[in-house]
């Protein structure tokens, strides 16, 4: 899973951290992945499962897309019939 290195920095900052929001937006890539930086989201507090929950799909974001509404996700019984 990957998330977006904003909501972390948000999380940190909110929880009265800035110093360690400055070092995360400086170190780590614009989409976080959650294991392989499983041990440093852990010191520094963060739940991966939390932030992702709060947030759009990071992938769609990262590639200027709009997040999709339930109703406009094609499910794979639909997607059968499309074809």
């Amino acid at each position: 899973m990957h998330i977006d290195k904003a909501a972390i920095v948000a999380n940190l900052r909110a929880r009265g951290l800035p110093e360690r929001a400055d070092w995360v937006d400086r170190q780590l890539s614009p989409l976080v992945d959650t294991a392989r930086n499983a041990s440093l989201l852990r010191t520094l507090g963060i739940d991966p499962q939390e932030i992702a929950e709060q947030q759009p799909a990071p992938e769609a974001v990262a590639i200027g897309m709009e997040p999709l509404d339930d109703d406009q996700r094609i499910s794979p019984s639909s997607k059968a019939q499309a074809v």
